[in-house]
């Protein structure tokens, strides 16, 4: 008895640490294979000039069999999951190029073999202001002046909130006049005026106005390093002379018009918010037009100087400047008004000096501006606890079905083999006893997890189902929509309306045994062959 009881003991022990074994060896092989993986994809988008897996970040999970020292084998899964991340640095400072969708930072998730790729953020161009030039009605902004030669602006939309008096611009307004009759004459008409005079001169009226422009926000953090950190009032003026946001309004956290930081807390408070104005702080009033030789200048309103108001200016970078390049400025802020921070992306050459429809040449203010906004993509890697759920990422919710084939789970035989007659002294191996047991199993694993999206930015689900390809891989969305009907129920499937994608992976279980053992001369085994009648 007690033989047999530590034998018990020590078959016990023996599997439970092959189990733990085996379970460290899967653990050890999804860390290892992640990170194969992970310097595969980074090393391969630097070899492509691609800057979404530049830096390649990667989730492995699988749902393998538990090993398990019961009678009838594993009927368990356990799952594995695992991160890493690779950099292939020999791109390491590739410049983002905004008309490239392969730029956009991206994440990968392999779920069971299947592969995920899901952007952090998104391209867009953002409308901050429109020209006031021959609007009807007039919006109140352009301060009643809508013609034809107007220097106002309006805002792009009723999100968009505006600064009134931004930009101070110093105006010549240039008329072309005959010498005939002047008096006094001008010194431009060399002494002639009489009736006949084919003189003539321009006269210059200077004047000034202010134009309005969007109100944007940068974050400034409590550190002594920012010079422009305020926290009671008033606040000082900054070094450039214009006006900024008074500590009250800094403290707006969520810019509602009540400040919500306690003047005592502020001192010690993370950071605030910062004006910057929808203006180009690079901006240069342009060359007056060139006119031939001898001949007056051309007519019209010329702008001589242009001085900001309110905040800071935008340096936008060129992105394929080379030479005497202007230093990029307040490059990073919030410009649709959704109380985070969007990227503004570089201008070639051509968009900054020739398209009037991005920064007006006139005046300096910007009309549009291209973001790169890390709140678009398929997934909002920004997400706080503060923020509105649901919250983006693989959800908790796991599911399995099992799908079993003619309703058998599994199939146990056991039993004798023996021949009915035989010779002994001819052939004994046909009289010899045998114990058969056999053991078949055949079943689908249908495993679901749900990955919430923060957006659907049509990657996987397009008007006419699932599109075909997502990040140059074949996509692992199988269905649109109806996630739960009977066509469906097995498929991978995103559910646009809710933004969630259900990923079932189908895992097949087909396994099976055979012993027989030979159990002849075994006093043991308490049957006989029958005789033949």
């Amino acid at each position: 008895m007690e033989l047999a009881v530590f034998g018990t003991i020590l078959i016990f022990v023996i599997g439970a640490i092959v189990r733990q074994a085996l379970g460290s060896s899967y653990a050890q092989n999804q860390q290892l294979r992640a990170m194969r993986q992970a310097m595969k994809l980074s090393y391969k988008a630097g070899q492509k000039g691609e800057g979404a897996r530049q830096t390649a970040s990667i989730t492995v999970i699988e749902d393998r069999l538990t090993a398990e020292s019961g009678k009838h084998a594993a009927i368990e899964r356990t799952p594995y999951v695992v991160g890493a991340s690779a950099t292939h640095n020999a791109n390491l400072l590739m410049p983002i190029t905004s008309t490239a969708e392969t730029n956009l930072p991206v994440i990968d998730m392999i779920i069971n073999g299947k592969q995920f790729a899901l952007t952090l953020a998104k391209f867009k161009d953002v409308e901050l202001a429109r020209s006031c030039q021959n609007q009807s009605p007039c919006p109140a902004e352009c301060n009643g002046n809508c013609s034809q030669d107007s220097f106002q602006f309006f805002p792009a939309s009723s999100g968009i909130k505006w600064i009134k008096d931004c930009v101070k611009v110093t105006i010549e307004l240039r008329v072309f006049l005959s010498c005939q009759n002047q008096s006094p004459c001008p010194a431009e008409c060399n002494g002639d005026c009489s009736p006949s005079s084919l003189q003539s001169f321009t006269k210059i009226t200077p004047s000034e106005e202010t134009v309005g422009c969007a109100k944007l926000y940068d974050v400034v953090y409590n550190h002594k390093g920012y010079k422009k950190w305020c926290p009671i009032d008033p606040c000082p003026t900054p070094i450039s002379n214009t006006g900024n946001l008074s500590a009250d309004e800094r403290f707006d956290l969520n810019r509602d018009g009540t400040h919500d930081v306690p003047p005592s807390e502020r001192e010690k408070f993370y950071w605030q918010w910062f004006l910057v104005a929808g203006y180009n702080a690079n901006y240069r009033p342009p060359y007056p037009l060139f006119t031939p030789h001898g001949q007056p200048p051309l007519p019209g309103p010329t702008i001589k100087t242009t001085e900001l108001l309110m905040g800071e200016g935008i340096g936008i970078p060129l992105s394929d400047c080379s030479d005497n390049c202007k230093q990029a400025k307040n490059t990073f802020v919030d410009v649709d008004g959704d109380l985070k921070q969007e990227s503004i992306m570089a201008l070639t050459e051509d968009e900054y000096y020739n398209r009037s429809d991005w920064i007006d040449r006139s005046t300096g203010i910007i009309k549009n501006i291209r973001v790169m906004d890390m709140q678009e993509g398929d997934i909002d890697s920004t997400h706080v606890d503060s923020d509105p759920p649901p919250r983006p990422g693989l959800t908790n919710d796991t599911n399995m079905y099992a799908s079993l084939r003619d309703g058998t789970y599994l199939l146990l035989e056991e039993g004798r083999l023996y021949k009915a007659s035989c010779n002994p002294t001819s052939n004994p191996q046909d009289c010899a006893q045998f114990i058969r047991t056999v053991q078949k199993k055949d079943q689908v694993d249908v495993i679901e997890r749900t990955i919430q999206l923060s957006n659907d930015t049509g990657r996987f689900c397009g008007t006419g189902g699932p599109v075909d390809l997502v990040s140059g891989q074949s996509n692992p969305v199988e269905a649109c929509n109806s996630c739960f009907s009977s066509d469906n129920l097995r498929k991978t499937c995103m559910d646009r309306t809710k933004k969630l994608i259900y990923v079932r992976s189908r895992l097949k279980d087909r396994r099976g045994r055979k012993w027989i053992t030979n159990v002849s001369g075994d006093a043991g085994v308490d049957f006989t062959v029958p005789k033949e009648k």
